[in-house]
């Protein structure tokens, strides 16, 4: 992977002097807001593959923003193609101080809030769902609102962000006082941040529209602060 200050990155080859790429077209490695400067590291252990993980953190959110969560980077075969992809680091699971587990849950659209509970305010949100019979899903979490739309195209989220030839969701969003990370798993594709403003709301919404969805995996973690 060859990229710059922006995260625009190609696929290509490199035999230790010269880099071919093999990607036409360069790739966003973010959406949404501002992303710069991303710096690498991979003296770690070895991952599932017999080499060392590859860590990314990263300035993000303009002036007043903030250094990034570390996130490791992968490459999949995703429904766009090759791609990177990327998700927090599992040091995240560090901070978890109480956990909703909810996988198999069937959501029609009336049903009351399966995550009525969580009132933490900061949150490591995974989500597998099948949105064959959906039109969006929504969550809310502080107050804003994440929409992912689903039709016979694909998914989206936005104006930019979409998914083709797939209706099965893997979402995962990481909910800090000012920012929301939004992961869309191995589909390669990453939106951040969502600066948000604090909320007195705290709390974490999760409805489906048009139809009824089926979550094959369904967890909220609370976290405490790093800094405890």
């Amino acid at each position: 992977i060859m990229y710059g200050a922006r995260s625009q990155y190609h696929i290509g080859s490199f035999d230790g002097k010269g880099f071919v790429a093999e990607s036409k077209k360069q790739i966003p490695m973010y959406y949404g807001d501002k992303c710069y400067a991303s710096q690498t590291f991979n003296n770690t252990e070895k991952g599932s593959d017999g080499q060392p993980r590859r860590i990314q953190t990263m300035w993000q959110g303009g002036r007043l923003g903030q250094i990034s969560l570390p996130n490791e980077l992968t490459l999949h075969n995703t429904p766009l193609g090759l791609r990177l992809c990327m998700l927090p680091v599992k040091e995240i699971e560090n901070l978890y101080t109480r956990s909703e587990k909810r996988d198999g849950l069937a959501l029609k659209p009336d049903d009351a809030n399966p995550l009525a509970d969580m009132k933490g305010g900061l949150y490591d949100i995974d989500i597998e769902a099948d949105l064959s019979e959906v039109k969006q899903l929504v969550l809310r979490i502080r107050g804003r609102e994440i929409i992912v739309r689903a039709d016979e195209k694909g998914l989206s989220i936005g104006k930019t962000m979409k998914i083709p030839g797939t209706r099965k969701l893997h979402l995962r969003v990481v909910v800090d006082n000012t920012s929301q990370d939004i992961y869309f798993g191995q589909h390669g594709l990453y939106y951040s941040p969502r600066m948000t403003p604090p909320h007195p709301d705290i709390s974490v919404h999760l409805q489906v529209e048009g139809g009824a969805a089926t979550f094959s995996r369904l967890r909220v973690h609370q976290l405490k602060s790093i800094w405890q």
